[in-house]
């Protein structure tokens, strides 16, 4: 069993290979690291571990370098390193902001624009691993970087190449429940997943798509304002929060927590804790909240609603109003939840607003527009 990479060997290699975008770039990085970047002694990057791959739709795409691959040495020589890089340029936006699901690697639903660009290099991971037979591989990234690492790891696994762990940062939520519950039981403890609690990009997209769970609890890391933050996204941020720290101490013992309950409590608080506007604590909350009440009104519902024409969002507005036409405590719950996400946006609900489907299209429109918002700017501000 391999060695985890520290939180600081993977948060410098998350941080370095945004310098691999473009040739240019990482030669003059290279001039100023004496010809190589990564880890001395086990993991050094050279120009030739480069790979490149494709973002944007339709005729807006671009090619650029997405990461890298390289064999380990010394005690690492049995293993492999593959690390990809975030949002930078406004074609990877693009990738993101296409939202939807298709089958990943495993065959499980994920998100359509982070497939995508994976299957654009997908072939370069392939033909390493053609005359390449390591034991272990290490998959590290930050933002969509950290999606893309998270496919590239399924990838490995389905094909069972070698074991595999996963590094990411600020990763934003790459699959639905069901890749999820495959993903996490497959790899287990090698899922080291770290974000900031008011960074803005881990919290999206929203429905359907979830965050891995791991065997246990990521690491979540403190941030000293509650509300959501664009600073919290950079990796100059997650390298200051992490210090010295190892992932002992990063990831939380793992507790059981009864989320039903949890949120079932907070439903029946008209206080919402005083969690006010842009709270990152209050976006966590109404998050589980409507994934608690989704499932409550019927997960195999939701597969047999999604229909071609209609968004996600417009989906997730009509179940929500047809199990609160259904039943009288969903549809209380539901009200609650959408004074929440007004709180949150800064608004003012009448408790008197009824629950049409139009008004729950128009809240949830709101939220998912600002989530986004905030992320773009978040990713914009580091590129």
């Amino acid at each position: 069993m391999a060695i985890p990479l520290s939180p600081q060997e993977t948060a410098l290699l998350a941080n370095q290979i945004y310098l691999f975008r473009t040739a240019d770039e990482l030669e003059d990085a290279l001039k100023q690291n004496r010809g190589k970047l990564g880890v001395d002694g086990t993991f050094e990057i050279t120009a030739k571990n480069r790979f490149t791959g494709t973002s944007g739709v339709s005729l807006f795409k671009k090619s650029s370098g997405f990461g890298c691959i390289v064999k380990g040495q010394g005690t690492r020589s049995n293993e492999v390193l593959i690390v990809t890089r975030g949002t930078v340029t406004t074609q990877d936006w693009c990738s993101n902001l296409n939202i939807g699901t298709q089958p990943g690697p495993s065959g499980t639903p994920v998100h359509i624009g982070f497939n995508q660009i994976f299957k654009s290099f997908k072939s370069d991971i392939d033909q390493f691993f053609r005359q390449n037979n390591p034991t272990h591989v290490h998959c590290v990234g930050h933002s969509l970087g950290g999606a893309l690492a998270t496919l590239v790891a399924d990838h490995i696994r389905t094909q069972k190449i070698a074991d595999v762990s996963l590094y990411s940062f600020g990763c934003p939520r790459v699959g639905t429940l069901a890749f999820g519950h495959q993903f996490s039981r497959e790899l287990g403890k090698n899922i080291y997943r770290a974000f900031h609690t008011a960074d803005p990009v881990s919290m999206i997209p929203l429905f359907p798509f979830r965050h891995v769970s791991t065997i246990h609890l990521p690491a979540e890391l403190p941030w000293n304002d509650g509300r959501v933050s664009i600073d919290a996204h950079s990796m100059d941020s997650y390298i200051r929060t992490i210090g010295q720290q190892s992932w002992d101490s990063l990831i939380v013992p793992p507790q059981p927590i009864n989320w039903g309950k949890r949120v079932g409590d907070w439903l029946e608080s008209s206080s919402s804790y005083g969690m006010g506007m842009l709270s990152a604590r209050l976006l966590a909350m109404i998050a589980k909240a409507l994934a608690e009440l989704v499932a409550k009104i019927a997960l195999n519902f939701i597969s047999c609603s999604i229909t071609s024409g209609l968004t996600l969002l417009d989906q997730l507005a009509s179940l929500l109003y047809q199990g609160a036409q259904a039943a009288k405590e969903i549809a209380e719950q539901l009200g609650f939840i959408m004074r929440a996400t007004l709180r949150f946006l800064g608004r003012v609900l009448s408790s008197a607003a009824n629950l049409t489907l139009g008004f729950i299209r128009w809240v949830l429109g709101m939220l998912f527009d600002t989530v986004h918002s905030l992320a773009i700017r978040a990713t914009a501000a580091f590129s």
